[in-house]
């Protein structure tokens, strides 16, 4: 005996015979309406592709922004440093400021900048006094200028530091007011004098030393003297007057002479028969090229030291 079928089984047998299958009633499960259909697989158009890096994006991967750089926790808490500063030698930090106090200042008459000859440059100037050894004694300059010469000697170590000047008193002025500044960040105990109107062919005294006591009053603490000219404005005079001084006096060890080589007394040859006719030996221990910022010429320093 073969049951009817139910409207449920009559509606599964018509999906199976649409299909040119028949099955019969009993093979039909009870369940078959509970149970899901497997789908069908998508078609390969129907199914996304999976996004893939490029090599370029695998060796260097994009990076996320954020909004601040976080510190790990484990990371070392690093004190900031001090900045270190180079150690300046006494000497270096005088010479740096007695410069630096003369470019402040116009340059005025004479040889220090816009005058007929112009000035020794920092170079030249320091040059020319460590040939002459200027540490512990008293440097005289002749034609002193405005007073660079003198700035400089005692910022290397000068004892006392005097100047001899042709022209009027507005470089003794401006050669004050140098002093004082510089006095104010390095005070010296040593005499720092500039004499203008001052024509050392018409001093009584024959020798550097009797110059200093005559004209400034200089008594003779027995340090030895330094004797540095730019000379190349001097007249033959002038120039011997200087010569002569230096070869007779007790207590000049050296000297120094800045001027053209081809003027007179322009080679050491000359300089050296002069001071010998005199009665002293000078030798010739410094020969340098001179350079002068207002000056064309080939200029020359020459530094000798007297041999008695």
């Amino acid at each position: 005996f073969v049951p009817p079928l139910d409207a449920h089984q009559q509606l599964l047998r018509s999906q199976k015979l649409s299909e040119g299958r028949v099955l019969h009633a009993s093979r039909i499960p009870a369940n078959a309406l509970s149970q899901k259909r497997p789908q069908r697989p998508l078609s390969r158009s129907r199914v996304s592709r999976r996004y893939e890096p490029t090599m370029a994006e695998t060796k260097n991967p994009p990076k996320t922004p954020s909004k601040g750089k976080k510190r790990p926790s484990s990371a070392a808490v690093v004190t900031p440093q001090p900045k270190k500063t180079k150690d300046v030698p006494p000497g270096e930090a005088k010479w740096k400021n007695a410069m630096s106090i003369f470019r402040k200042f116009e340059p005025g008459l004479g040889h220090d900048g816009t005058g007929l000859y112009g000035t020794l440059t920092n170079a030249t100037l320091r040059r020319m006094l460590e040939r002459c050894d200027v540490v512990g004694k008293t440097h005289v300059d002749v034609g002193a200028a405005d007073g660079k010469v003198l700035l400089g000697a005692t910022a290397l170590g000068a004892k006392h530091a005097y100047g001899l000047e042709i022209s009027g008193p507005a470089l003794a002025t401006k050669f004050e007011a140098m002093r004082d500044m510089q006095a104010t960040k390095f005070p010296s105990d040593g005499e720092k004098q500039l004499a203008t109107g001052t024509d050392i062919t018409e001093l009584d005294g024959s020798t550097v030393e009797a110059w200093l006591a005559e004209t400034f009053g200089a008594g003779d603490d027995d340090s030895e003297i330094t004797v540095s000219a730019v000379w190349h404005g001097f007249n033959t005079d002038a120039k011997e007057c200087l010569l002569a001084a230096c070869a007779t006096s007790a207590r000049v060890c050296r000297f120094s002479l800045i001027g053209p080589a081809k003027r007179e007394y322009g080679g050491p040859e000359a300089v050296i028969d002069y001071v010998k006719s005199r009665g002293a030996r000078a030798e010739l221990v410094g020969d340098d090229l001179a350079h002068l910022s207002g000056s064309g010429e080939n200029q020359r320093v020459m530094t000798f030291a007297i041999r008695r």
